[in-house]
This record gives structure tokens, sequence and C-alpha cells, in this order.
């Protein structure tokens, strides 16, 4: 982290910009602004950041304005600019890179209920209940997986890693 980054001075993030781009430069990262038709959503002076996945695309796309934002497939992670929170990101970054947290979604009657990041491997003959414990905050969307079935799918950096897990109805 850049001990030169002042975070009261947010929404100014040119020092976190900086800081960011030096975390990500083993990576292929193509900076946009709000002035490109894809990006048009943006504030004046926000920038985004799409880390290219090199096995598909899947890219990572990180937000950086009055508050930082981490897309990676159906998952949605918001950070506020505050010191604690940018660290929080930036491990949340290096762990989905790195291929040991995923993007945990949960399907029941065939629809999407929500997505969390998984901040773990999970394993082929994972306890899906104590992992869905330890990572998903809301219960109902759990609690009807478990009650009704469905599914519980798990994106990674590498699609080779990525997993699925069927959950029978518990009546």
């Amino acid at each position: 982290m850049n001990a030169n980054i002042n975070y009261d001075e947010i929404p100014d993030t040119s020092a976190v910009q900086e800081d960011l781009l030096a975390a990500l430069s083993s990576q292929h990262v193509t900076v946009h602004t709000n002035e490109e038709p894809d990006f048009d959503y943006m504030e004046n002076g926000d920038v985004a950041f799409v880390v290219k996945n090199p096995h598909n695309d899947e890219n990572l796309l990180i937000e950086l304005g009055g508050e930082f934002s981490l897309f990676f497939g159906l998952w949605h992670g918001q950070y506020k600019a505050v010191e604690y929170d940018y660290d929080r990101m930036k491990k949340d970054i290096a762990a989905i890179l790195a291929g040991n947290a995923g993007v945990l979604s949960l399907y029941v009657d065939g629809r999407w209920q929500g997505s969390t990041l998984s901040p773990e491997k999970v394993s082929a003959d994972a306890d899906m209940e104590k992992l869905l414990e330890r990572c998903w905050q809301k219960q109902e969307p759990k609690e009807k997986l478990l009650a009704q079935g469905g599914r519980v799918e798990l994106l990674y950096w590498d699609p080779a890693e990525n997993k699925s897990f069927m959950i029978p109805a518990k009546n």
C-alpha cells in the first residue's frame, strides 16, 4: 500500500489509481473514463480498470470514484473510499487473480438468487452447507436453496477451477 495516499482527498483517486496500477503491473489492464461509450455511466473524474482474463472473456472490472467497486461474474463488491476498505479491495483483487477466491452464486428453480465472494478455494467434496454458512450473509436465499434444493456455482479466474454443486431439497 502506498503510504502517500491521503484518503481524506477522495474523490481525487489519482494516488489510488497509481497504487492499484502498480499492484496490477503483472496483468493486462486497460484504463477507461466516461468519455468512452461503454463507460459513459461514470461521473467525470471516475476511472475504470479492466483486468483482462488470459483464460476467457470473464474479466475483472474495477471502478474508482466516490466509492470503489469490483465486478467479476455475477458478483459486485462495493468498498468505501477509506483506507480499510481500499486495503480489503486490494486483498480481494489479489485473491481473485491468484485463484484463491471465487464468486459463489446460488440458483433455485433455475433462477439466480444472488452472488457473493467466497474467500477460499473450494474443493470438489466441500460441505456446501458449511461453506454457505461462512460466506453467505443474507439468510433468505441460502435458506431457500437448502430447503428447496438447487445449485451452487463457483466461478474462478481460471475457468478450469470452476465448480458446480447440486443441492438436494431437504423435504
